[in-house]
């Protein structure tokens, strides 16, 4: 190894002599010495001699290196001149998330640009406990790309810190597209019915519905239980033998 290094500085004198620069960097970088390699690029860039396709060179050999502050330095030039490379952005927020420095994190995320960059910024709100943002975020995710997921976690924080109209207003979304909460919503009204004998028919909707959608044996027995108090003859007969084609399905699987 010593001989290498010995043999490496013979070679670097000679080309220093001769001003050969670029072979200078690429020789230090072919040798693994990739920090020595960038503060010669470090003075290109001081001088204004950086080119783009210099700035690409340097986030690939920072990037080879094990120093996190050097990656996020040259991502953070790079990105200066290329803001809408949405690699190099994914991998500079993780360089802050790994720092743990949330701020930066938040300022590059800012506006989002993906849905993987909506979900990092919520989670970062998350860990700063801005739950309210942390909420909006999850909401707008939901609302940008149909993502049931995101509609879901905002509706447990909403819950978790007491934001009850923002997690009525969930629930009712949540109802549509996951059978638990369905079936929840559901219930909820199937129990105000002693009260108001009005929602039967209501409740009955909701019930069909969650059979039609998701073959939910108990939400059939309610719609049966429905129909028979509403009289609904025609339908009462149809969930008979919705009911006898399932118990017979089951049996056989």
């Amino acid at each position: 190894e010593k001989k290498n290094k010995k043999r490496q500085e013979e070679i670097l004198f000679w080309a220093r002599l001769l001003n050969k620069r670029d072979f200078i960097k690429d020789f230090l970088v072919w040798n693994g010495r990739f920090l020595d390699a960038l503060a010669l690029y470090e003075d290109d860039y001081r001088q204004g001699k950086l080119s783009i396709t210099g700035l690409e060179k340097t986030v690939k050999i920072a990037l080879w290196t094990d120093n996190t502050d050097c990656k996020i330095i040259w991502l953070r030039r790079y990105l200066e001149k290329r803001p809408d490379d949405i690699k190099a952005r994914d991998m500079l927020v993780k360089l802050f998330l790994v720092k743990r420095d949330y701020d930066s994190a938040l300022l590059l995320l800012k506006p989002p640009r993906t849905k993987k960059e909506y979900y990092i910024l919520a989670s970062i709100y998350g860990i700063q406990k801005k739950y309210d943002s942390a909420i909006r975020t999850y909401i707008q995710i939901y609302e940008r790309y149909k993502d049931i997921e995101a509609a879901e976690k905002a509706y447990f924080l909403a819950l978790d810190h007491k934001e009850f109209l923002v997690a009525r207003k969930l629930f009712r979304i949540l109802s549509k597209h996951k059978k638990k909460f369905a079936l929840a919503y559901a219930s909820y009204y199937y129990n105000k019915m002693k009260k108001y004998p009005g929602l039967q028919e209501y409740v009955l909707e909701l019930y069909l519905k969650i059979w039609e959608t998701w073959r939910d044996f108990s939400a059939l027995k309610v719609s049966y239980e429905l129909a028979f108090r509403l009289k609904k003859e025609s339908l009462k007969n149809k969930l008979i033998k919705d009911m006898f084609e399932y118990l017979i399905n089951r049996d056989t699987e």
